[in-house]
């Protein structure tokens, strides 16, 4: 399969205050299982030493849709910096007792990074079946069906040729889906 990508494409970004230690910001949205929401960040300044990006909350809200997804444990350690500059990765799943919702949040090691010194980061996914098993065959008696894993017309059942595993990072974090590019001001 090719990748066709539009050209004229405007870049678009989300904008988080970095002064603003008192409320979550939105740093993500997105679509999964037929399924609207949102990620948003509440930055966590060291208590002992200011200006130091000790952690942030996550907090993600399900808009619409009948699943709902969830933020999984590995996204507590999946903050790294590198030389373009911070990247975060939400581990997410459905079916799988994810963290989503009103008063449930997920911890972010940030590392203690200085907060003047970021300036931008890349919020992306990684989304994990809910399935146990990646055998086609084996998913003629489950319950519920990963469509976002596998394709079926009837009986037959064969893997999904998923975007998010084709495309990398590097054609730009605003021409994808599946990545968010933040600037903080």
């Amino acid at each position: 399969m090719s990748i066709l990508t539009l050209s004229n494409n405007t870049p678009f970004y989300l904008k988080v205050d970095k002064s603003d230690f008192s409320t979550h910001q939105i740093i993500y949205a997105s679509e999964l299982y037929g399924t609207f929401f949102s990620v948003a960040a509440k930055l966590l300044e060291n208590p002992d030493k200011k200006g130091e990006l000790s952690s942030m909350e996550l907090y993600l809200v399900n808009y619409k849709g009948i699943l709902n997804i969830g933020m999984l444990e590995l996204t507590k350690t999946s903050f790294v910096i590198d030389k373009k500059g911070a990247i975060l990765t939400l581990h997410l799943g459905a079916l799988q007792n994810g963290t989503h919702g009103p008063g449930n949040s997920i911890t972010v090691d940030c590392k203690n990074i200085p907060i003047s010194s970021l300036k931008s980061m890349v919020v992306t996914r990684e989304l994990h079946s809910f399935m146990n098993h990646q055998d086609p065959k084996n998913h003629l008696n489950d319950d519920v069906f990963d469509e976002e894993f596998f394709e079926r017309d009837g009986v037959v059942i064969i893997k999904r040729d998923r975007l998010d595993d084709k495309i990398s990072t590097a054609m730009g974090a605003t021409t994808v889906c599946r990545d968010t590019s933040v600037k903080f001001v």
